[in-house]
């Protein structure tokens, strides 16, 4: 009989049951054919196609796997290597590790691309080798040259802007200058602090054998690195019991206090004397094996670029952030100070769970090697541009104001670049990474002269879309302050 089933039902008694309305049940059947199924075969034998989350193999429906995207009525063409798939399942929404989204479908990223888990992108491509997390490129192929870690084809363009700096010279300036950097970093830091740091670890009278010897503060150690970068290296610490972080700078001091230049004593004096919440807090100064540096607040989530690259963040806690840098911004202009390198990588995360408590902070300005006192007078408005140091910052979040050359600008340069990184925050992505270009200088370019922006997607709400664009204006003067954000945008007074 056809739609039926022999079971075993109620006293033991074996009889013939009506099949389920996604069962197939052919004729002279024991036990139902093929459950999960979406549509039969025409004698009713097998399965021809299944439900969503179900996938055909021979002739029943089976669980799809983890990352197998499996839509209602598939005949066992699933979409493999899925992050997320859609609501109903049928095509994914973002990858796993390794690969990229091509019309709902997962496709291996090309040997030239780096793919983090859950894009829909590729970061970047041209790439010779990525970071083991696949966000952004380490090393760029013959040709391209590396800008904060996408890859862009060697160009030269003559000079734009109001200043008449010819960008091609910037740029050129900007590589040589990171590429010497970078190469004097890796030498000191592997040839000199690491090596003393050693031995004085195998010489420290606590003798505790385990490598995380005491440097020069009482109750401090020292374990992993965690970081580094062109002028200083970080370290993951102890400090009376509690996690710490401690960043000490390359140049070794000449002043036999541990001094490390003028600039670095200024950045830890200054970092010291800032007392904000949304400011990384800094502890004291400290010294390793000659080199000064500081111990700060260790924040274990990392920076704001790792985390919004991993994806699934809340519309509310992206809201958080823009909320609680707003807030350390406007603190820090108070203080008559300039950042001038305010970026994702810049901003340290302590939860991505917007359901933290309104007296808890979710995230907090960091690095202020770049910053400048402006050291103005009662009478003078802070707006008003400054003779300034030009070229200060990273050149994706620099304002055009900046990247044309110019050497008067206010604090209203950070409040482009915090639009910057709002745009990055809302997209979950590097600033410009979504857009094609064929050198940096002609991005540079056309952010100076075409006002070329970061795209918002469409599920941006409206009155982020217009704090975004107001902050994004090429007139500086046409920008609001972060006293006008917090009160107008934020209702904080």
């Amino acid at each position: 009989m056809m739609n039926t089933t022999l079971r075993v039902v109620s006293g033991g008694i074996v009889s013939c049951v009506g099949c389920g309305s996604d069962e197939c049940c052919g004729e002279g059947n024991v036990g139902s054919i093929g459950e999960h199924c979406h549509s039969c075969t025409h004698d009713m034998s097998g399965c021809m196609n299944c439900k969503g989350g179900y996938k055909l193999e021979g002739m029943t429906c089976k669980v799809c796997g983890l990352n197998e995207c499996c839509g209602l009525g598939n005949s066992g063409d699933v979409i493999s290597n899925c992050h997320s798939c859609s609501s109903d399942n049928s095509s994914c929404d973002g990858c796993v590790q390794g690969n990229k989204l091509v019309g709902g479908s997962c496709i291996p990223c090309s040997v030239d691309e780096c793919c983090p888990e859950n894009t829909i992108n590729p970061i970047t491509s041209h790439c010779l080798v990525c970071h083991a997390d696949q966000r952004t490129c380490r090393t760029c192929k013959g040709g391209y040259m590396n800008y904060d870690g996408v890859c862009f084809e060697e160009g030269h363009s003559g000079s734009f802007g109001g200043g008449g700096v010819g960008v091609g010279v910037i740029v050129g300036i900007v590589i040589v200058v990171v590429l010497i950097l970078g190469i004097v970093s890796f030498m000191i830091i592997h040839f000199i602090i690491i090596p003393k740091h050693k031995n004085k670890n195998e010489k420290n009278d606590d003798g505790d054998g385990n490598g995380n010897g005491t440097i020069e503060m009482d109750g401090l150690s020292v374990m992993n690195e965690i970081g580094h970068g062109a002028t200083s290296v970080v370290y993951r610490g102890r400090l009376r019991g509690k996690d710490v972080a401690v960043k000490i700078f390359n140049q070794a001091g000449g002043n036999g206090n541990g001094g490390g230049g003028d600039v670095y004593v200024r950045e830890i004096e200054l970092m010291m004397r800032l007392k904000n919440p949304y400011i990384i807090e800094v502890y004291d100064k400290c010294v390793l094996s000659g080199h000064c540096g500081y111990v700060m607040e260790y924040v274990g989530l990392g920076s704001l670029d790792v985390v919004i690259c991993s994806g699934g963040l809340s519309c509310g806690i992206r809201m958080r952030y823009g909320r609680e840098i707003c807030l350390g911004m406007r603190y820090l202009h108070s203080q008559n100070i300039i950042h001038r390198d305010l970026k994702l990588s810049n901003i340290l995360v302590l939860s991505v769970n917007e359901s933290e408590r309104e007296c808890d902070v979710v995230c907090k300005i960091s690095d202020f090697g770049t910053a400048r006192e402006t050291d103005i007078s009662n009478t003078l408005s802070m707006s008003q541009s400054m003779t300034m140091t030009s070229n200060i910052g990273t050149p994706l979040y620099m304002a055009p104001e900046i990247l044309s050359g110019q050497s008067h600008y206010s604090e209203k340069a950070d409040v482009y670049s915090y639009g910057i990184v709002l745009c990055g925050v809302w997209n979950e992505q590097i600033p410009y990474s979504d857009m094609t270009f064929s050198n940096p200088t002609e991005l540079f370019k056309g952010i100076v002269e075409r006002g070329i922006r970061p795209s918002l997607k469409s599920d941006c709400p409206q009155p982020y879309v217009q704090l975004v664009s107001s902050c994004l204006q090429s007139d500086p003067h046409s920008r609001p302050s972060f006293s006008e954000i917090c009160s107008s945008v934020y209702g904080v007074e």
